[in-house]
């Protein structure tokens, strides 16, 4: 039985994304993206005597290619 409190396992309670990106044609196949990406997740579990909230981050360098078909 849950009670009013509880939460669905899995669900993230803070995201923040941030993410700048640019594009460069070398043709009409081929496409070049690059940017920079900042992510950051945090849960919330609370407990009788501690609340644990643990946070992931995630930010660095975006780099890809695209074949346009």
């Amino acid at each position: 039985m849950l009670n009013a409190g509880s939460r669905v396992a899995g669900d993230n309670d803070r995201d923040r994304s941030i993410e700048i990106r640019g594009l460069y044609r070398l043709g009409t196949l081929n496409n070049f993206w690059f940017g920079y990406r900042y992510l950051k997740i945090g849960n919330d579990f609370p407990g009788d005597d501690i609340d644990y909230r643990p946070d992931m981050t995630q930010a660095g360098p975006t780099l890809g290619w695209a074949l346009t078909f």
